[in-house]
């Protein structure tokens, strides 16, 4: 959003020549490149030292441009991954690629969900003061409601 802080997390002299991502590392979970438990656990670990309200945004790999022989990152990987985050203490974890899995968020106080994503798009609930309307946390970010 323009003129909204923003923290992201980036590899220093990337080329845009490798053949599948350019931010492989930290984006796409990989079988037998980056999504072994120590590695997956260092990320979130890393993350929450930050701050535990950071969301941590994992996304399935799909085989595609010039990395197209090895298979997708089996769910049961993701699935880890999530619950790694969550064990790290992130408030926020959410899975790309995935079908049938909610990237809603939820109140981290009371469980509510005050964005639901679906599509596209996403609705908004929050009070009038940018609040949970159930426990009356504040969520960060930057809200135009």
């Amino acid at each position: 959003m323009p003129g909204s802080q923003s923290f992201s997390i980036a590899t220093a002299g990337c080329n845009f020549k490798c053949g599948f991502c350019q931010n492989w590392q930290i984006s796409q979970a990989n079988k037998k490149a980056n999504d072994s438990e120590t590695e997956l656990r260092g990320i979130a670990e890393f993350l929450a030292s930050i701050d535990t309200g950071m969301p941590w945004h994992i996304s399935r790999f799909f085989p595609g441009y010039q990395y197209t022989d090895h298979a997708p990152t089996p769910v049961e990987t993701m699935n880890t991954a999530y619950e790694i985050g969550r064990s790290a203490g992130l408030s926020h974890v959410y899975m790309g690629n995935m079908a049938g899995f909610s990237n809603d968020t939820l109140c981290p106080e009371c469980g509510r969900i005050l964005i639901r994503r679906g599509g596209m798009g996403a609705d908004i609930h929050l009070d009038r003061h940018v609040r949970c309307p159930q426990c009356f946390h504040q969520p960060a970010g930057v809200f135009d409601i």
